[in-house]
């Protein structure tokens, strides 16, 4: 079995041979020929070619998919006949775990060890099951969508097209049908909207940011599709005085680092009650200090680069707003998707009223996504008193002493301004 260091290895197999969009059970190429070059975010470097697929090749894909789902043998499977296959499709993923690990760690620059734990883990536990977590994010769009009986045109984010290759490889091999998976790879402009607008498509799902988001939905109406978008976030991570401020600091920074900051449940806004101001802000200040940076799969990695040069020109661009001590940065009204948190001066808490001159509110303004509450307060009545005036029915999560995590068991996510429906919703 392969280890953390000898996973780029496991990679190099894969990458030894040229890569082609699915369409129909065949691999091709796109049918202008060109192609896009995927890159190394740790050096930069491009490590390998896939096709640019555009609305010729989304016409081939849809063509094939239609009569998968409309008149063929998977159509025609019983549920349990497509849960065996879909069960060994699970089964394959964990066969090979370093192998699409050390895939995504070179082509997302993510730790292994998350890699491992998070994408490799969790898809295959959706399989009887947007860039940041590529095999997670495809293996749950398309569980859910096989074991109802749907087939599957799949577009994948152009910065991390490798694992959704593999995956779909994988898929063939558990015994899947001709057509009822089928892969384009290609730019969000062109392939992406195309996939979207075509009238061959009953449902879009979306997961990435909301610039792309947008022109994911004005394609997708002509025809009235149905959509789920789940698009950016920025929930707020707010500690009491009165918290164990030894695990809150350290926890606020697990928060916003985890996945280096490109993590769709990242709490990205920082609140702290006045007393514990400093204290929390030198902890989470000291914590960042001691990361190791470096490439994903090195062992002692403890954060890997941002996912490309125009994801780390946006994140530092956030940050120098910041540094600027804009009245009103960017940073308190946008996602940053990377590993930076902004803070508000200190803020005074009124538990017993109900509501704090409240930093998650205060914070609200003029941001139109909020996923979830993580909460650090040792008075538990006090913490609730605080929660629950904001648990409002499109606030998605909240969390009480404890670090913010996602489920594939749960929709998550919010129903507001920058999203349609909940991720793993209907």
């Amino acid at each position: 079995m392969a280890t953390a260091t000898d996973a780029p290895s496991a990679a190099a197999r894969f990458l030894a041979h040229p890569k082609r969009m699915l369409i129909d059970g065949e691999w091709a190429q796109a049918r202008h020929g060109r192609t896009l070059e995927v890159y190394d975010p740790a050096t930069g470097e491009v490590i390998d070619h896939v096709p640019a697929g555009d609305a010729e090749d989304v016409e081939l894909a849809v063509l094939a998919a239609r009569p998968a789902l409309e008149d063929s043998d998977w159509s025609r499977m019983t549920a349990s006949e497509r849960g065996r296959v879909i069960r060994r499709i699970g089964e394959l993923i964990l066969e090979h775990p370093d192998e699409p690990a050390a895939i995504e760690s070179l082509d997302n620059g993510k730790r292994m060890g998350v890699a491992r734990a998070a994408d490799v883990r969790l898809a295959a536990d959706v399989f009887p099951i947007p860039w940041n977590f590529p095999l997670l994010t495809a293996a749950r769009k398309l569980a859910p969508a096989l074991a109802t009986g749907c087939t599957v045109v799949l577009k994948h984010a152009e910065q991390t097209p490798l694992s959704a290759l593999r995956l779909v490889e994988l898929m063939q091999e558990a015994g899947l049908p001709d057509g009822v998976i089928n892969v384009i790879t290609g730019f969000d402009e062109t392939a992406g909207v195309a996939t979207a607008a075509h009238r061959g498509i009953d449902k879009v799902a979306f997961t990435g940011s909301t610039e792309v988001g947008k022109p994911i939905v004005k394609a997708a109406a002509d025809d009235h599709k149905r959509v789920t978008l789940e698009l950016g976030g920025q929930s707020p991570y707010i500690v009491f005085a009165d918290a164990d401020l030894d695990t809150a600091a350290p926890g606020a920074a697990r928060a916003i680092f985890v996945n280096h900051g490109q993590c769709f449940c990242a709490w990205s806004r920082l609140h702290i009650e006045s007393e514990a101001y400093d204290d929390v802000l030198a902890g989470v200040a000291d914590h960042a200090e001691h990361i190791k940076v470096g490439r994903g799969s090195d062992d002692d990695t403890e954060m890997g680069p941002l996912v490309s040069a125009e994801q780390l020109e946006r994140v530092t661009g956030y940050l120098e707003s910041a540094r600027r001590h804009d009245p009103a940065p960017r940073s308190l009204t946008r996602e940053i998707f990377g590993a930076g948190i902004p803070s508000r001066r200190p803020c005074s808490m009124v538990p017993d009223e109900g509501t704090p001159s409240d930093p998650a509110a205060e914070g609200r303004n003029g941001v139109g996504h909020h996923r979830g509450d993580p909460r650090v307060h040792r008075d538990q009545v006090c913490a609730h008193r605080t929660v629950i005036p904001l648990r409002r029915p499109k606030d998605a999560n909240g969390w009480f002493r404890t670090h913010p995590a996602a489920s594939d068991r749960r929709p998550c996510s919010t129903i507001d301004k920058d999203s349609h429906k909940r991720e793993s919703d209907r």
